[in-house]
């Protein structure tokens, strides 16, 4: 199964909205977090030739920094029930975002995890 950025930031949008209640909305390949001033871009996963690894290019943007996203890369490994996409992306939001949760959505349950 192929996964496009596209595809990756849509789930992105969906583990934000629906797992932690956040205005998240999908434009192409970047959520935006509403007025937080969050935006996060997602680039082409790469998986592995085993299929059971994938790396995810992530950036985070704020007006603060004008254009500019600071870029990560979320890494996952597939088990029977998870894709190695899913395994990245919700690892990252777990222990990355939170960081750049602390800076603007203060007071949120990723914030209380920085």
């Amino acid at each position: 199964m192929d996964i496009t950025a596209e595809t990756a930031a849509d789930l992105l949008a969906r583990l934000c909205a629906e797992g932690h209640g956040l205005p998240a909305r999908r434009d192409g390949t970047v959520v935006d977090l509403g007025g937080s001033g969050l935006r996060i871009a997602v680039d082409a996963p790469d998986l592995q030739e085993n299929g059971l690894v994938a790396q995810v290019p992530i950036g985070v943007g704020h007006p603060r920094w004008g254009e500019v996203f600071a870029w990560d890369q979320a890494v996952g490994i597939g088990g029977q029930d998870r894709h190695p996409v899913a395994d990245a992306l919700d690892g990252w939001m777990h222990n990355v975002l939170p960081v750049f949760a602390a800076m603007a959505l203060p007071g949120g349950d990723l914030a209380e995890r920085a």
